[in-house]
């Protein structure tokens, strides 16, 4: 049987070191984010840190969307193919190309994944947005005066 391989080209090698290395700056921007919090924002009055508090509901809504709807994206395109990984994907060595069961678990996992994060941001929203706690913590009760 002839093995079907992805060679990588100079610029899909790039773009895959790229989305690699995007995961150790958002790491960075995190590790920033709360050294930031910690030496301005905490020091505050609770009534004063509301503002930052909305800041990180809404960047952590737009991460976990982004995330959901990236990796459905994924798994439809593998679902849709057939083969894993899809077509047009950008890979950093040979890859041989995966079909049948692979490609389908492969697809319930990126699809379960998608679920988990959405089911995240819905507790997020529920906690911080929709609750009685989260109305007061996001300022809406409380610090009206």
């Amino acid at each position: 049987m002839k093995e079907h391989l992805i060679v990588p080209t100079p610029k899909s090698r790039i773009v895959a070191l790229s989305k690699l290395a995007i995961w150790p700056l958002v790491a960075y921007g995190l590790l920033q984010a709360s050294r930031h919090h910690l030496s301005h924002v905490a020091i505050l009055q609770h009534c004063a840190q509301l503002p930052w508090l909305r800041i990180y509901v809404l960047v952590a809504t737009m991460v976990l969307t982004g995330l959901s709807v990236l990796v459905a994206r994924n798994g439809w395109r593998i679902w849709r193919s057939g083969q894993y990984p899809a077509p047009g994907t950008s890979v950093l060595f040979a890859t041989r190309i995966r079909t049948g069961w692979w490609a389908r678990l492969d697809t319930i996992i990126m699809f379960a994944l998608s679920a988990f994060s959405v089911a995240l941001l819905i507790a997020l929203l529920e906690y911080f947005v929709f609750s009685e706690v989260g109305l007061y913590v996001l300022g809406l009760r409380g610090c009206e005066a």
